[in-house]
């Protein structure tokens, strides 16, 4: 009896020796302090033995759970009861889409994943589908249109603050151009909008400013591309820009549209000509400067058109008239006290001679006027000899003319001489031995094919204009006898004497007539009475 109830207690004791280790293998055990009875709990979850993962439900391995499982922290996809660490694709579980990597969800990963021949987006572990805009995968930029690349566009993106030009879904690098985008030009470098560029640059052969990367339409102003300046209207530069423009207080020079240093004369402004010395506006020159082939006369930076007065250029000083420069001016002309002798424009320094001025003859010393100077003297240093008392010559025309009157008597008060050698006319008032000259003018008389008669004569007929040649009309003509008359300078024929056609003076070079201004004509015509003895010599 006793053998029998060990062998029984043996039994017993093998059989739960062998279950033991089955139910550890499927279960944990717990000691409970107070009952010291084992808990036993199954497993469940994600579980790594034997080198790979095992998904158990209730201490089962589950090959139906297909999902996310998540084991120390991290989230791996289970199918078919384990993790498939090959796997790196994305799967659609539950709505969404994740991006596993080897066998793990990649949270970290913000790039497009290639799936089924398409690209998508994926950030955070999962497909994005409300993202559009610019990503960058292996070295490459590409467009992506709600969550996947959109091969087919081609325009504009910003993202994250930078503008990409995007063609067929990828970044176009070889896109460095001005390039319209959305309603703006923008000027690209591989492809991105250069912010960091302001100046200048081209498109289809023009050129353009740019500022921080965006053409400036309302820029007008210099800019500097590399060594040279240029000038920019309205965002584009202006080749045919001529002005003065003002920047940080100097006026510059613009010739064609850039910044000419190399200009110095005279540029137009407003109405106002401006003296300019290598491309900027100099106010504080004074002086002759040429422009085209005519010299103008320049006081504090401006050509002044009132300036009428001798200037210095140079070693030289030049008569200056109406603000211009007169080559044609041969006269005497005082600056300060002191008369000087002009010629052709030019103070004459080397001249000592006689020289006429305002109907008498004075004597020039070295280019000035001696008044000290008493003495013989020629005109140009070569013909007949004149006196000279103070430095004016006594024998003019007129101290010939009242010599000769002094003895004359005429039927009126009036009476006139004509001096053809010196092309003057004298009118005197009075009497015999008592005559006062009134009037004395420069004339025009008969060239020596149709000489001006001499001899004495009386005035005759009068008339407000005849007319002569095929197209002249000479106005307030005096008759001296025959077809010889007093009469104006030749204008054309219109009912009032409004443009000369041949304003001759001082000369022989007409048909035989006496011309005068036609301030001088009108005088004798309005004041010289008929029968007015006329001397001509």
């Amino acid at each position: 009896m006793k053998k029998l109830s060990k062998l029984l207690l043996g039994l017993i004791l093998s059989f739960m020796v062998i279950q033991v280790p089955l139910a550890l293998s499927n279960a944990v055990y717990a000691v409970d302090d107070t009952t010291t009875e084992d808990v036993v709990t199954p497993k469940s979850g994600l579980v790594y033995e034997d080198n790979q993962f095992v998904y158990y439900s209730n201490g089962e391995v589950d090959k139906d759970f297909k999902g996310l499982a998540e084991y120390e922290g991290k989230k791996y996809y289970v199918q078919n009861g384990t993790v498939d660490t090959t796997l790196t694709d994305v799967v659609y579980i539950d709505g969404t889409w994740y991006y596993i990597d080897q066998g793990r969800l990649n949270e970290e990963t913000r790039d497009v994943i290639f799936h089924c021949g398409g690209w998508y987006f994926v950030e955070n572990g999962t497909i994005d589908w409300t993202y559009t805009g610019v990503v960058e995968h292996c070295g490459g930029y590409f467009y992506v249109d709600h969550g996947q690349i959109n091969w087919n566009y081609t325009g504009g993106c910003e993202t994250d603050g930078v503008l990409y030009y995007m063609h067929k879904g990828s970044l176009d690098t070889s896109k460095s151009e001005l390039t319209y985008i959305n309603g703006t030009w923008y000027l690209l470098e591989k492809g991105v909008v250069n912010y960091d560029y302001t100046g200048l640059a081209i498109h289809d052969g023009r050129w353009y400013y740019v500022e921080n990367g965006v053409l400036n339409w309302n820029y007008t102003g210099l800019t500097k591309y590399y060594s040279t300046w240029y000038y920019v209207v309205n965002g584009y530069l202006d080749w045919n820009f001529n002005d003065l423009i003002l920047k940080d207080g100097t006026w510059y020079c613009i010739r064609n549209g850039v910044l000419d240093y190399n200009y110095t004369g005279l540029a137009f402004h407003c109405g106002g000509w401006y003296y300019v010395d290598h491309g900027k506006l100099d106010w504080n020159y004074t002086g002759l400067t040429k422009y085209y082939s005519t010299w103008y006369m320049v006081v504090n930076g401006q050509l002044d058109w009132h300036y009428t007065n001798l200037t210095k250029y140079y070693d030289t000083w030049y008569y200056v008239e109406n603000g211009v420069l007169n080559w044609n001016f041969n006269d005497l002309f005082q600056y300060y006290s002191t008369w000087y002798y002009i010629r052709n424009g030019v103070l004459d320094w080397n001249y000592t001679g006689l020289a006429y001025h305002a109907g008498g003859w004075y004597y020039i010393n070295h280019g000035a006027l001696d008044w000290n100077y008493t003495g013989p003297a020629q005109v140009n240093g070569q013909g007949r000899y004149y006196e000279v008392v103070n430095g004016v010559m006594i024998n003019s025309s007129l101290d010939k003319m009242r010599n000769l009157v002094r003895n004359e008597s005429s039927p009126t008060q009036y009476i006139i001489l004509v001096d053809r050698a010196a092309h003057r006319v004298g009118i005197f008032r009075g009497s015999k031995g008592n005559w006062q000259d009134v009037q004395y003018y420069q004339c025009c008389v008969g060239k020596p094919s149709t000489p001006t008669v001499s001899g004495t004569f009386y005035v005759g007929s009068k008339g407000k204009y005849f007319d002569t040649g095929s197209r002249g009309r000479c106005w307030y003509y005096t008759q001296i006898t025959g077809n010889y008359l007093f009469h104006s300078v030749i204008y054309d024929r219109q009912n009032t004497p409004k443009r000369i056609i041949d304003n001759s003076m001082d000369k022989a070079v007409s048909h035989g007539c006496v011309r005068l201004d036609i301030d001088h004509a009108k005088w004798i015509y309005d004041n010289i009475p008929r029968n007015t003895k006329v001397i001509i010599y």
